[in-house]
């Protein structure tokens, strides 16, 4: 899986600061920290969005396996069993982990970064660029917060399923239930 580490916005903000604080006639300098943010600020996004995207994928099969569950419980089990409803409000949450990427201000800030012209002593496009990469900074925070939320819901009603399953009788059942439901 792709690591997401938001301290890479950090570093590549670092790099245009040092870069900003050296004298326009440092042009090669400049233009290497520029470079060097702009790779950074690249690698971030692409794995930002390789994470989301093996974590959708990771939600769907989840999803799939506890539908399977579902399916087997309502054929298998009385109507009405609290298994089925929990495993539903279970799937119903999972899906409803937050798992948008957003790359506004990333993008934001990598045109910015592109376009500051380093031989120029005006160093307008890359503050604007380090505020681009702070808002995009504080929205991965508030994003992740939200994704921790619904999977500490998820992970509450998981358990509450998992306490209906040992309530089931029949011991097969019971079993492959089991097996498809610790599978995630």
């Amino acid at each position: 899986m792709a690591h997401v580490n938001l301290d890479d916005l950090d570093k590549a903000t670092k790099l245009l600061e040092t870069a900003m604080k050296l004298d326009a006639k440092k042009s090669k300098q400049r233009e290497d920290s520029r470079k060097k943010a702009l790779s950074q600020l690249q690698q971030f996004k692409h794995d930002y969005a390789a994470s989301y995207k093996e974590s959708r994928a990771g939600e769907r099969k989840t999803a799939e396996r506890l539908e399977e569950a579902v399916g087997i419980a309502e054929h298998e089990l009385q109507n009405g069993h609290p298994l089925v409803a929990h495993l539903n409000d279970a799937i119903g949450q999972l899906k409803a982990i937050p798992l948008n990427t957003d790359y506004a201000q990333l993008d934001k800030a990598m045109d910015a970064v592109e376009d500051w012209d380093v031989a120029v002593e005006k160093n307008d496009v890359p503050k604007n660029a380090i505020k681009y990469l702070q808002a995009a900074k504080a929205d991965y925070t508030s994003e992740r917060s939200e994704i921790d939320k619904a999977i500490d819901q998820y992970g509450k009603l998981m358990t509450v399923a998992r306490k209906d399953l040992e309530a089931v009788d029949d011991p097969d059942l019971k079993k492959k239930l089991k097996e498809i439901i610790d599978k995630h």
